[in-house]
């Protein structure tokens, strides 16, 4: 290819982004659903091991780099960035699937680029699962180099993608796995050299597993998960569902039936089915008239395969045929109860149809220049051409999204309590309210006004906000400890008087009420004594909280307790910070009235340096994202935990060290293995160059 040619792909993918995002490149945030971003954007917490669930273990490589390019670039352009190279490395990436960079190519290109399934997860803000679905090409092409060659540079190119795959959403990482286990059974079976193809098989497989060692290593030894939480309701929630007339079966092949309603798809007309006859016959086309092609077979048998998996895999529980397998993978298959969701298997069939309809395009091309005769050789050109805009005219409200969801800032009130908390000195917490996983926020531009709890996003303080996902009549299915006391104070709130003292053990020193959604539901706040209003605007009411709060403090008295309901009658005639109250059974010690607030110095997230106390028993106050039983002071494990959520420890009177011992023994090795494993394969790389030139062009 000409250089000229060469940069071309680049342009029109370029293009093409700039135009679907549209006025959606205007300087303000796109919030929508699960894209709650703000300025206060930070994903520091997740390189020490915070929270310990599957997706933010993987989400290391990008703690490191997010903060540092916020402080260069604005949130909301980063956003933007984001957005532009997912649709740019969409179409990029099925364009290089296809062997001849024609039309060909740029048909696989745009309708990987551009179909419903993109659509329906930019309207949601499902940015992590497009950031895998746009590097999976990429990935796979990589392997497929890898099993033809078998040189350095594609196993680099795999190993590394198979980490930012991931890197976001986790599910990506599985789907890899999934796809590249399809091709290399494909290629096995179709290959005389099997040897060979197991040694480059394995040594994809090794580079891949060493070089994310450090997000699997947490997560084989993790003693909970968000999966817990999983169950059967989940299920019947996020099936499929049937976006038309046409059934469930119907919509998932022509990449449709996302599971939420209120996603309008204003392409079913006449003209979209006309489209996806096209889309679907090109796929047909080309699978049927290359598998007799001995070079390419085994690749296009993969990528059919692919296909029909990810469909099948896609309809799950929503469908008489599949729903039994579904079932039989959900109870035995570890983690697939992570895809409860099975529309994402979608991001498969829509792989297949760019590829093999990218072959088929070809043959269209290649029966024209052999047609001599005029009228049909441009009838050919006609057809190439049509098909070519099929996936435009099948997914034209993708350009805009149309007009549905819309550029949008944080009111100033905001940001006037944002501003008042920075100036706050002191390590608090802060509770935010209304207590919804998502919620409706009034002032988002969009016509659903649906958003994921905005306020970790964009306050960036140490924020205990709801977590939970509202599901039928089922409220919270929350294991989060500190999060189930937080609902059960609100789940009782007629009962307590004195809220600021319950809150006291969590460290919260302010509350924020943002009035949106049931905000009124929490006007108890106001008839607290102990709870004083600081500030107040239009959309956000600021409490502060009147008891003496700390991260770290130290008593004296030890009181057991059956339940929290029992906790809760102690605390009108006890103040709560004076004891520990553990739940189960015991012999109260109580001595005296002494509570000693400890000074506390944080060097990182896992490490906290804190003065001695001649009082009996420390203890931390984690916050939401920090539970777990690994914390040691000065290498002791706790004695207790405060409500069954703070460690407490023994007290030093010299003070010392509190320390996540997990993130030494567990995160930091899995770190060390996985750059060691990348400057293993770089120098490979490195050395293969210099001795052999040009052998890595092979």
């Amino acid at each position: 290819m000409t250089k000229e040619k060469r940069w071309l792909p680049y342009l029109i993918f370029s293009f093409l982004s700039f135009v679907v995002l549209g006025p959606l490149l205007l300087p303000e945030y796109i919030l929508t659903l699960d894209m709650p971003f703000g300025p206060a954007e930070s994903y520091s917490n997740y390189f020490f091991g915070f929270p310990e669930w599957l997706g933010s273990i993987a989400s290391a490589p990008l703690s490191l780099i997010f903060p540092i390019l916020s402080r260069i670039v604005p949130v909301w352009i980063l956003q933007k960035i984001i957005l532009l190279a997912i649709l740019f490395l969409s179409g990029l990436g099925a364009y290089r699937l296809i062997p001849a960079k024609s039309a060909a190519a740029y048909y696989a290109g745009i309708l990987y680029m551009i179909n419903p399934f993109v659509y329906v997860r930019m309207m949601v803000g499902q940015w992590g699962i497009l950031v895998s679905y746009a590097l999976l090409p990429h990935a796979i092409k990589a392997f497929i180099e890898t099993l033809e060659q078998g040189n350095w540079k594609a196993l680099l190119k795999l190993a590394v993608l198979s980490v930012l795959v991931g890197v976001v959403q986790i599910h990506g990482f599985f789907l890899l796995l999934l796809s590249l286990f399809i091709v290399f059974l494909v290629k096995a079976s179709a290959c005389g050299n099997r040897r060979e193809i197991f040694k480059r098989t394995i040594a994809g497989f090794g580079a891949i597993m060493l070089l994310n060692t450090y997000w699997l290593l947490p997560a084989f030894t993790s003693s909970g998960t968000i999966l817990e939480g999983i169950t059967e309701a989940d299920i019947l929630f996020f099936t499929p569902k049937a976006s038309s007339n046409l059934g469930t079966a119907i919509d998932i092949a022509t990449m449709h039936g996302f599971w939420r309603g209120g996603i309008d798809y204003p392409d079913y007309t006449s003209l979209w089915r006309l489209a996806f006859a096209i889309i679907i016959f090109l796929a047909a086309f080309g699978f049927t008239t290359n598998i007799t092609d001995k070079k390419r077979k085994w690749t296009i048998l993969s990528f059919g395969i692919l296909g029909i998996t990810g469909y099948l895999l896609a309809l799950g529980a929503s469908s008489r045929l599949t729903q039994p397998v579904f079932t039989w993978l959900w109870e035995n298959v570890p983690y697939f109860n992570g895809f409860r969701d099975t529309h994402r298997f979608v991001m498969l069939l829509a792989l297949s149809y760019a590829y093999l309809g990218g072959l088929g395009i070809l043959e269209l091309v290649k029966y024209g220049h052999h047609q001599k005769q005029f009228l049909l050789k441009w009838t050919m050109v006609a057809l190439v051409g049509l098909s070519i805009l099929s996936p435009l005219l099948s997914s034209f409200s993708i350009f805009g999204l149309n007009g549905k969801v819309k550029a949008t800032n944080y009111p100033p009130e905001w940001y006037e309590v944002k501003h008042y908390l920075d100036k706050q000195e002191g390590d608090y917490n802060v509770l935010f309210l209304p207590w919804h996983g998502w919620f409706d926020i009034k002032w988002i531009n969009n016509e659903d006004k649906r958003l994921g709890n905005p306020a970790r996003h964009f306050f960036g303080k140490s924020i205990i906000c709801g977590d939970n996902i509202e599901i039928g009549d089922t409220y919270s299915q929350n294991s989060n400890p500190v999060s189930k006391y937080v609902e059960f104070l609100l789940r009782n709130q007629e009962q307590i008087e004195n809220k600021g003292e319950l809150l006291a053990p969590l460290n919260i020193k302010y509350i924020i009420l943002a009035h949106e959604a049931d905000y009124e539901n929490y006007r108890f706040l106001f008839h607290q004594d102990d709870i004083k209003v600081s500030l107040a605007n239009n959309l956000i009411t600021l409490f502060e909280n009147n008891n003496v709060t700390g991260m770290v403090y130290a008593v004296d008295n030890v009181v057991y307790i059956e339940s929290l309901n029992e906790y809760l009658e102690l605390s009108k005639t006890q103040n709560v910070m004076q004891n520990l109250y553990i739940l189960g059974t015991g012999e109260d010690s109580i001595t005296g009235i002494n509570q000693e607030t400890l000074k506390c110095e944080k060097t990182c997230p896992v490490e906290y340096y804190v003065s001695g106390s001649y009082l009996k028993y420390t203890v931390f106050t984690i916050n939401q994202e920090y539970v777990g039983n690994h914390w040691r002071y000065n290498g002791d494990s706790a004695a207790y935990a405060n409500l069954g959520i703070m460690p407490v420890f023994k007290s030093s009177a010299n003070g010392g060290k509190i320390v996540n011992s997990r993130f030494y023994k567990v995160y930091l090795p899995g770190y060390l293995i996985s750059a060691l494993t990348l400057g293993v394969v770089l120098f490979g790389v490195y050395y293969k160059r210099r001795v052999y030139p040009g052998e890595h062009r092979k």
